[in-house]
């Protein structure tokens, strides 16, 4: 069932009537008489987004029925020609909230940079429109309660705000997410529930839970898990619709209306908190692995694969450091290709790059994981073997060097054999690491004034 399709589009009325007729009816605020979370905006609006003027046309045929039963419900002598007028303007509101977000925020979704602005155009503007005539509806069927119309037109736009943070952004980062179903982990469950139980003992144990309460959305939304927090979110949203109709437990004022509006400021502020927080963390997160990616990519060889001297010195430093520090033996060596000038100009430089990728590739193969191998010039390599004696890193770099030498590169009209030299060196507790490299370097020019094709270590 693809999203716009017509079976789409019934399952999604469907919803949207029963959310419409439920949260009018049974949910509603008996001093009132205004819906205190109108779920429905929120399913509207998806519907919108993908079904267009169809799903908009189809929601004008279920949204006034379902207001007229719902006025039915509450009572049966009532006017209902008023709630056929709101059942038609809440999904032209739906329908606006829609084409706000398809116009502002479809391309890079919802960000910490674009919230305000999202709460503005999406949420509140759609509301305010559909709050101002409803209210005057209200009025003029006598369903309005005690708080008059501004309270009501209060109470009509943030109910459709919230059922539009309660239900798109769960909605976008589901369908956004590869595999949404893997942030459900057990950790994750369990702070849902205990927050869906921290609130439900807010109402109906002690008060003072509604303080505590808030602080699991927040911290998993600063853990990056938006998801879940936006979860947790939805069912606090559906108890407090639940169960604010018959006792607004930590907000029972003595002012009804007054308790009411503390209410719903409430519920926004605890939604749009963890939303805040959760896309600040994305942000953070986004810009931490790009950073990780350019340090990556700045610090990698591109023609091997292998780190290059903006990564290599680092770690020779910190080598140095943890040799030091663990009396431990390092060996600093450094591996030229000899004649590579010649390879060039007999073969090109497309021959040369091949060559050199293949002794990297040799140089990997031969040294142990916990080597380090970084390519820090044209044709010269850098070797760290961390803990051997001088027997040991001479019999590693002499199997490296024949390997190289024995190793057969196919080009297009034969085959090409190159050798290496290198030049190594035990590292001295007192030396710097620039002492340590001039001091391998002159073990390698050493190598190549003796006839190339050798190690020499010191």
């Amino acid at each position: 069932m693809t999203r716009g399709s017509n079976a789409w589009i019934v399952v999604g009325s469907l919803l949207y009537f029963l959310a419409s007729y439920f949260g009018a009816t049974p949910l509603s605020l008996h001093n009132a008489n205004i819906v205190q979370l109108n779920i429905a905006s929120g399913i509207g609006m998806i519907m919108c987004l993908h079904g267009g003027i169809k799903a908009l046309f189809i929601l004008a045929l279920a949204a006034p029925l379902s207001h007229s039963l719902a006025i039915f419900h509450w009572d049966p002598n009532a006017a209902l020609f008023p709630a056929i007028l709101s059942g038609l303007l809440a999904p032209v509101a739906c329908f606006l909230s829609a084409k706000a977000w398809d116009k502002h925020f479809s391309y890079e979704g919802l960000r910490f940079e674009t919230l305000l602005p999202y709460l503005i155009r999406v949420c509140l503007l759609p509301g305010l429109l559909l709050g101002s005539l409803t209210s005057m509806d209200s009025l003029y069927g006598g369903y309005t309660g005690q708080g008059g119309y501004f309270y009501d037109l209060y109470e009509i736009t943030s109910a459709y705000a919230l059922g539009i943070l309660l239900v798109a952004p769960l909605y976008y980062i589901w369908t956004h997410t590869s595999n949404p179903v893997a942030h459900l982990t057990q950790a994750n469950v369990l702070y849902i529930l205990g927050y869906l139980m921290l609130t439900l003992g807010a109402f109906v144990l002690s008060p003072g839970l509604i303080f505590i309460a808030p602080v699991v959305p927040i911290i998993l939304a600063f853990k990056g898990e938006e998801l879940a927090a936006l979860l947790g979110l939805f069912g606090m949203g559906i108890i407090v619709a639940a169960i604010a109709p018959y006792g607004l437990g930590p907000f029972d004022l003595p002012d009804k209306v007054e308790g009411h509006m503390a209410l719903l400021t409430f519920v926004l502020v605890s939604m749009i908190t963890p939303i805040a927080i959760g896309l600040h963390a994305r942000r953070l997160q986004s810009v931490s692995k790009s950073r990780d990616r350019w340090q990556t990519k700045a610090q990698t060889d591109q023609l091997t694969g292998l780190p290059n001297r903006y990564a290599f010195f680092p770690e020779l430093e910190r080598s140095c450091e943890g040799a030091k520090n663990a009396d431990e033996t390092l060996v600093v060596a450094v591996l030229d290709v000899d004649h590579f000038k010649m390879v060039n100009d007999s073969y090109g430089h497309a021959t040369g790059d091949k060559v050199l990728a293949q002794i990297a590739e040799l140089i990997r193969d031969q040294m142990r994981e916990s080597d380090v191998v970084a390519r820090i010039g044209g044709e010269e390599f850098a070797i760290l073997l961390h803990g051997p004696t001088v027997s040991q890193a001479k019999r590693a770099l002499d199997r490296l060097r024949q390997r190289c030498e024995s190793h057969q590169m196919t080009l297009p009209d034969g085959s090409l054999s190159v050798t290496v030299s290198i030049g190594a060196v035990v590292y001295q507790r007192s030396e710097s690491k620039e002492d340590v490299m001039a001091r391998a370097d002159a073990q390698l020019y050493k190598a190549k004034r003796e006839g190339r094709n050798r190690v020499i270590i010191e």
